[in-house]
């Protein structure tokens, strides 16, 4: 996909997060199934860093999942996620065929007609599916309420396997480089609310920006956010759960550090909520909590690599 119609694709979806409520509707009557098949990592990319940008809720993550599973599921099928204290490790058990499940969902699900629960097995982990209809989803309001998150709990039988274990790894790998890019929208959108408020606030005659300390901190909030695209961007080329992991973990630390500065440079106003950064703020810790945090991830990535796995090379050696 050439520069020209990258920019075609995001304004097309800003447009779509800006005016439409049903966005999986909304993506079918733009082609998205086309768009993705032609490039998916283009498209996924600029789809979930809009949808950080804007600070929209939605179900989008799980097309991203069942899209890594081959058309073996319905593709309004709900994605079941790890509670956020487990890190990326499934928090829903199996026995035999009956599954004690335990986690969250990103949206409303009363229109899905299977559930998809990562469940651990053995020392891997595979996806089932189960009913809507018997378990209990409890909206959780806590530190973003405007997410629209609901935890899962209840115990039933499964209807089936998804896939194998390799696809179930895959569709992790997959929906952590999608929420790694909505994390980079979301602490991109911060930086331009810091950008604004500096460029029209003044002490002492002068604007804010024209302070050098002030744009230090913007620039070393820039630097974070452009390494965490470049992060993401390589990790799709690799497209292994190390890099997807890795991708995910500096995506979160990434935006840690930029709202820090971004919220610094507001002063008093950027911590109150007349301003809007603190939504930002919140948005992207959340988000860091979904599928595993920086220091989740940063731990189990650490020990793999002393453990002996191999550490992933994503960006190639400069000749000398």
């Amino acid at each position: 996909m050439d520069a020209q119609t990258k920019d075609l694709l995001r304004d097309s979806i800003r447009e779509v997060l800006a005016g439409s409520k049903d966005l999986r509707s909304a993506l079918v009557e733009l082609g998205w199934d086309e768009v993705v098949a032609d490039d998916a990592k283009a498209a996924v990319t600029i789809l979930f860093t809009e949808q950080g940008r804007a600070r929209a809720a939605s179900r989008l993550l799980d097309t991203v999942v069942v899209g890594e599973l081959g058309g073996a599921i319905d593709p309004a099928a709900a994605v079941v996620y790890p509670a956020v204290d487990g890190g990326a490790q499934p928090t829903s058990t199996i026995d035999g065929e009956r599954v004690t499940v335990n986690g969250l969902v990103l949206g409303p699900i009363g229109d899905a007609p299977a559930l998809i629960v990562p469940v651990a097995a053995g020392d891997g982990v595979e996806l089932v599916t189960v009913p809507v209809g018997d378990l209990t989803v409890t909206p959780i309001d806590g530190f973003d309420p405007d997410a629209g998150w609901s935890s899962v709990t209840g115990s039933v039988t499964s209807t089936g396997r998804v896939g194998d274990r390799e696809a179930a790894s895959r569709a992790l790998a997959a929906a952590q480089r999608a929420v790694a890019s909505e994390i980079v929208g979301v602490a991109q959108a911060a930086l331009t609310l810091a950008v604004d408020h500096v460029s029209t606030r003044r002490q002492f005659g002068h604007t804010i920006a024209s302070f050098q300390m002030v744009r230090f901190r913007l620039a070393e909030a820039w630097t974070w956010l452009s390494a965490a695209e470049a992060t993401v961007d390589a990790a799709w080329d690799d497209r292994s759960p190390e890099a997807s992991s890795l991708a995910k973990a500096y995506a979160g630390q990434a935006h840690s550090d930029a709202v820090a500065h971004c919220t610094q440079v507001c002063g008093a106003m950027g911590v109150t909520y007349e301003h809007d950064l603190h939504r930002y703020v919140r948005r992207g810790f959340v988000l860091d909590a979904l599928l595993g945090s920086s220091l989740q991830l940063s731990g189990a990535l650490g020990a793999s690599f002393l453990a002996g796995a191999p550490i992933p090379r994503l960006v190639a050696a400069a000749a000398l």
